[in-house]
């Protein structure tokens, strides 16, 4: 996981392996992560997927806009 600033503001992903059913896991770890590091959620959530939904092992980018909280 990684916070990183891309042209429409800061942004946090996460890689996720497996079937895209299965998601949730991975994007409640990235929610807790975006908290854990003072920001909140900005924006909608994006999928970017890294292979063929027939691939041996799917990946996919989970990735919400964020910003620092407000104290």
């Amino acid at each position: 996981m990684k916070l990183e600033t891309w042209e429409y503001g800061t942004v946090a992903q996460i890689l996720h392996l497996g079937p895209y059913d299965q998601e949730m896991e991975t994007i409640q770890r990235l929610q807790q992560f975006i908290t854990d590091s003072g920001y909140e959620i900005a924006g909608p959530h994006e999928e970017e997927y890294q292979s063929r939904p027939d691939a041996k092992i799917i990946k996919t980018l989970i990735r919400y806009q964020v910003k620092k909280k407000r104290e």
